[in-house]
C-alpha cells in the first residue's frame, strides 16, 4: 500500500504519466528543501496578515 500525502500522489502520478521516473532521493532531496522554505513564506505572509 502507497502512503503519503495527497498533493505527494497525486505529483507522483502526473509525473509517471508524463513518462517520468524521478529517483525517490531527488525526490527526497526536493521536498527537503521546498517544505522548509513554503512554511517560512506561509509563516510570513500570515504575520504580515496580521
Amino acid at each position: 500500500m502507497t502512503r503519503g500525502s495527497l498533493p505527494t500522489l497525486l505529483w507522483r502520478r502526473v509525473v509517471v504519466r508524463h513518462g517520468q521516473h524521478p529517483p525517490v532521493g531527488e525526490f527526497l532531496r526536493l521536498g527537503a528543501l521546498t517544505t522548509p522554505l513554503s512554511l517560512a513564506a506561509a509563516t510570513c505572509a500570515l504575520w504580515l496578515a496580521l
